[in-house]
């Protein structure tokens, strides 16, 4: 198992690989619980229901705009799971490689860098994201 240090308390946490037969869901959650970002909220399931219609939700941010994404408790979201290093370009499904991003902030990634070769300007924008997600690290907690 590989080790990495977290920059902001130089704690040693290990990568662990999100196996490819979990659901898009369960990814998600995993991602969700690493991400210091993401909270715990209740969001009303109907906005017309009252108060006892309530759910648990992740309320977090896009990795690259910081915009609000919402995770449902069963992993549902509009978000999209962003591989910081392209898996064309040899990025992993480890958890420090894998964040939620708004699907409007993943597609241009793909449409600007991750479909070429990382040149310089792609290779910046892969380092950004990378000190980013260390930053935002957390142990995974439970959901």
């Amino acid at each position: 198992m590989n080790h990495k240090k977290n920059p902001q308390n130089g704690v040693a946490v290990s990568m662990v690989d999100i196996p490819k037969t979990l659901s898009r869901a369960a990814q998600v959650l995993k991602i969700v619980a690493t991400d210091n970002t993401f909270k715990p909220v209740k969001l009303p399931i109907d906005p017309f229901a009252n108060r006892d219609g309530m759910a648990k939700t992740w309320v977090g941010n896009c990795i690259h705009c910081c915009t609000k994404l919402v995770v449902w408790e069963d992993g549902s979201t509009a978000a999209t799971i962003e591989h910081i290093v392209p898996t064309a370009a040899g990025g992993s499904e480890d958890l420090f490689n894998l964040a939620l991003a708004c699907a409007r902030c993943n597609n241009e990634k793909g449409i600007r860098h991750d479909a070429r070769k990382l040149d310089q300007r792609a290779q910046e924008v892969v380092e950004k994201l990378k000190t980013r997600r260390l930053q935002r690290w957390r142990a995974p907690c439970a959901l």
